[in-house]
């Protein structure tokens, strides 16, 4: 790379090229191991955020989509559907009130990410249940209408006899 002092002077005693520094300088392997200790120095602070998450452990692992599936096996009333569906809407506000820029001295910890992948797997949980119950409603539903169907074809049709009037 051409010095721009060698453009602009044109002088012999200017050198014309920069001198290009290896990594195996003196000078760079000292800066190496300066920033290296201040790094190691700060790597408490990002570290130790990681405890906030613990909580929300069992949305990272496949522990809560397990529990929900066995929810789902049994049989529920509405009362404990929307008890489990209100728990998932608890988490997710929970993880929205979360800090999303978490300034630590020499590092920032951005943790946009990991607070929409856990809002999205609580809410991926919710939508779960709720197209269990949205299953359960629609075959209970059917049971129903083929029920009435079965009385207005027993209503409608014309008794040959008194006996099948009754009967």
């Amino acid at each position: 790379i051409p010095r721009v002092e060698s453009k602009l002077f044109m002088d012999k005693d200017v050198e014309e090229f920069i001198s290009s520094t290896g990594t195996q300088d003196d000078c760079v392997m000292e800066i190496v191991k300066r920033v290296e200790a201040i790094v190691e120095v700060n790597m408490p602070g990002p570290m130790s955020y990681r405890s906030v998450y613990k909580t929300y452990q069992h949305l990272l692992t496949q522990e809560a989509e397990n529990n929900t599936d066995q929810f789902l096996r049994g049989e529920h009333d509405l009362l404990e559907y929307q008890r489990a569906i209100e728990k998932h809407k608890s988490l997710t506000d929970k993880v929205m009130t979360l800090i999303v820029i978490v300034p630590m001295h020499l590092f920032e910890l951005n943790c946009s990410k990991m607070n929409k992948f856990l809002c999205d797997r609580s809410n991926m949980l919710s939508n779960m249940i709720l197209r269990d119950i949205v299953f359960r409603s629609r075959t209970v539903n059917k049971k129903i209408c083929e029920q009435y169907d079965g009385i207005v074809t027993r209503i409608t049709t014309i008794p040959d006899s008194t006996e099948d009037l009754v009967t």
